[in-house]
């Protein structure tokens, strides 16, 4: 399913685009959940801080979205293949994740409904 020439957008563009009523943290939620993302840690730029968190694909994520490197800060920015993000949002471990964590009030719908496949 990998495609490195197709279009990209962030996670809250990706949501937006296909009418998913959460926001960009609340996804990221489902999406750690279900094993597409994965917290990552590394050592702060200033001295005496805490080490930074970041999010990185999955090998799972890997078929749906791209890291891409981002002059702002040393980790890369996750971007969402626009052909690929229904399939996500569709897959099975993303959908039984969004329903469970629905169910028990992790994750709230926006004002428009969490859009299952």
């Amino acid at each position: 399913m990998s495609n490195t020439n197709a279009q990209t957008c962030s996670l809250t563009d990706a949501l937006a685009l296909h009418g998913v009523g959460l926001t960009a943290a609340a996804a990221n939620k489902v999406l750690s959940a279900a094993g597409v993302i994965a917290k990552r840690w590394r050592e702060s730029g200033k001295p005496g801080r805490p080490p930074k968190s970041y999010w990185a694909l999955t090998d799972l994520g890997k078929q749906f979205a791209v890291e891409e490197e981002n002059s702002m800060s040393p980790e890369p920015t996750i971007r969402y293949r626009v052909d690929a993000f229904s399939a996500l949002w569709a897959h099975p471990d993303v959908q039984e994740t969004l329903a469970a964590m629905l169910n028990e009030g992790e994750v709230r719908i926006r004002e428009k409904g969490a859009e299952q496949f």
